[in-house]
């Protein structure tokens, strides 16, 4: 992956930037093992409150601004859920 592109996640509410690619989490590179590369980010949602979500990978249109994103179709992913946190 080259400096200008970024792994991202858009979704269904606020804090997945409601389907607007340009508000999406990036999501940074957390571990890496051999060809595998765990991808994480924090979000604070809502409680009993049902999700809709994509990945992605786009192309950084503003250097200085993350959340400019173009989308890339055809692309794999594999999530990986390891721990959730639930607040109260």
């Amino acid at each position: 992956m080259t400096p200008s592109q970024a792994f991202a996640v858009c979704g269904s509410c606020d804090a997945l930037g409601n389907w607007n690619p340009q508000n999406a989490v990036a999501l940074l590179p957390e571990t890496e093992t051999g060809e595998s590369v765990l991808w994480k980010a924090a979000i604070v949602l809502s409680r009993r409150v049902s999700v809709q979500y994509r990945y992605f990978k786009g192309c950084i249109l503003e250097p200085k601004k993350v959340r400019s994103l173009l989308t890339m179709d055809n692309l794999e992913f594999t999530m990986v859920l390891k721990l959730w946190i639930l607040d109260g």
